[in-house]
């Protein structure tokens, strides 16, 4: 099997090496007895067939998606392997051909840990397959996170070579066994000149820690989801819950760099981009699984700002962050395309791409507002509902005996109202007994779509800092009457609006008769009318008189 593994020079997979990596997916996953021996052989020729994008098959009959699907197998059943042995020696299996090959120095599972990580991002770049993507996105996430618990038990001490090199960039790919480099983007994400990248593959080990790891995957997964995977769903979705994982692993502070903040701000704008770009496809692309993607990508910016909440002091990656939540709850943004006037927010129409996706803008805008920086506590993910319920808010009043309260009687206790269809109110009226001075209190529990929280307030006619002085005289009396008369304003009441003479009159006008007619034909009208005439204008007077 080892020599059916060897890879000739015109690195093509022929008949027999494509046969054993079809046929050899959970080789390593038996624990066999010296399978070790082959990781060097198995290695070398997954080289062959992952990074290829134009694979070179000699045979027909093999699929290329299928054995391509068969070496991801395999590739993910050896990514532990070199933190699991670390540097335990591989032993090399004896050749009768060239008997002085065993003074070379023998290869340790650790130093194939660099091949591997590199071997599985260039075979992400080339992936075309959505099963074979999603396996790929899943074996960068176990990767990342595998480094990540690695260090965090061993405390390794990583040595800081490339923390003060600013021409040294995490996201290249670089090869183990030549000077050649692979460049994850065109972007001018170079390393710097090829014969640089053999002295610091020999100084520095950090490309393969889990921060590097953690910037390269965060980098590489951004770039093709707002590339090439933003059409479909199914790799959309895989990929934001990987970026999700990623925002959630924990890297040792010592491994940080200054890096990391620009590369949490890269992947936070890349984010709002992709969010952005699907709510303003047109109108035929609009459908369930795009509104899908919308919501999975607002949850994935919601895990990163409040796993990173440092984004958030700064001013750009805030203005890119609310712009789209604005444009998430009203459909458009205050501030759009160049040349475009700007819109007040109280003018817009509000035409969110879906109610879905609105909910997702405004959960990530409560998020915002109340967890970023809260949040994870020392009482964990339950901080962030209230732990208060009415059982142990009625503990604390002054009215509770002691004893067991049950569940019932305290729900007796409290009043009930529903706001907006949304919104639970429980109010409670009794002052708490953990107040020195008790004052009229309401307790009010709020249940809503975002958590449960509990406020007290109270009335007081003083503030707290002056609640505690007390009046010397036991009689204070009324208050004195203010002598200063109110500004009188004179004005005439209307009883038509001002445009009704401009009016033109119509035969309906004259159905109800005026007041002269009907004067006219009564003697009494005209008297009772006289009088009321001359009561007004005797109240007109004294009205004018105060």
């Amino acid at each position: 099997m080892n020599h059916g593994l060897k890879v000739d020079e015109s690195r093509e997979c022929g008949e027999t090496l494509a046969s054993i990596l079809l046929n050899s997916a959970d080789l390593f996953r038996l624990d066999l007895n010296g399978v070790q021996v082959l990781l060097p052989a198995v290695i070398s020729a997954l080289e062959t067939v992952l990074p290829e994008k134009d694979l070179k098959l000699k045979s027909n009959v093999v699929s290329k998606s299928d054995l391509r699907r068969a070496s991801i197998h395999l590739l993910i059943s050896i990514l532990v392997l070199p933190l699991h042995f670390q540097n335990l020696t591989i032993k090399e299996l004896p050749t009768f051909i060239s008997p002085m090959i065993s003074e070379k120095n023998h290869v340790t599972f650790a130093q194939l840990k660099s091949k591997l990580m590199n071997l599985l991002i260039n075979a992400l770049q080339v992936e075309t397959d959505s099963q074979n993507t999603h396996m790929l996105l899943g074996a960068l996430l176990l990767s990342v996170q595998d480094s990540a618990a690695a260090e965090e038990v061993e405390q390794v001490t990583q040595p800081d070579t490339i923390a003060h090199d600013p021409t040294v960039n995490l996201l290249s790919s670089v090869t183990s066994d030549s000077a050649s480099q692979i460049s994850i983007s065109s972007d001018q994400r170079s390393l710097g000149d090829t014969s640089d990248i053999t002295t610091l593959q020999e100084e520095c080990i950090a490309f393969d820690s889990a921060h590097a790891l953690f910037v390269r995957a965060t980098y590489l997964v951004c770039h093709r989801l707002i590339s090439s995977w933003k059409t479909d769903l199914n790799i959309s979705l895989a990929a934001l819950e990987i970026l999700s994982g990623l925002a959630r692993t924990r890297i040792r502070e010592t491994a940080r760099k200054l890096t990391d903040a620009l590369e949490c701000k890269r992947a936070v704008k890349w984010l709002c981009d992709y969010i952005a770009y699907q709510c303003w496809r047109p109108p035929p692309a609009h459908s369930k699984d795009l509104h899908s993607s919308i919501v999975a990508a607002f949850s994935c910016l919601r895990t990163w700002l409040t796993a990173h909440s440092q984004l958030l002091q700064d001013k750009d990656c805030l203005t890119t962050v609310l712009e789209v939540v604005e444009l998430g709850v009203s459909g458009t943004k205050s501030i759009g395309k160049p040349g475009e006037p700007i819109k007040m927010k109280d003018e817009k129409e509000l035409k969110p791409a879906s109610m879905r996706v609105r909910d997702a803008a405004d959960a990530l805008l409560t998020v915002i507002l109340e967890q970023v920086g809260y949040f994870p506590s020392a009482c964990g993910a339950q901080s962030l509902s209230s732990l208060l319920d009415e059982v142990s808010l009625l503990r604390h009043c002054n009215s509770w005996t002691g004893g067991r309260v049950p569940r019932q009687a305290a729900v007796e206790r409290f009043r009930y109202f529903v706001a907006e269809n949304a919104t639970i109110l429980a109010l409670l009226e009794e002052p708490l007994g953990n107040d020195q001075d008790p004052q009229p209190t309401v307790t009010v529990l709020i249940r809503g779509p975002f958590g449960r929280h509990a406020w007290t307030m109270q009335l007081r006619h003083l503030p707290r800092h002056r609640s505690s002085i007390r009046s010397v005289n036991t009689n204070p009396g009324r208050p004195l009457p203010l002598a200063e008369a109110a500004p009188r304003t004179d004005y005439k009441p209307k009883f038509f609006p001002d445009n009704v003479d401009r009016i033109p009159h119509c035969k309906v006008d004259e159905s109800i008769p005026s007041l002269e007619a009907v004067m006219n034909d009564s003697d009494i009208v005209r008297n009772e009318h006289q009088i009321l005439s001359q009561l007004l204008e005797r109240q007109m007077t004294i009205e004018t008189k105060i």
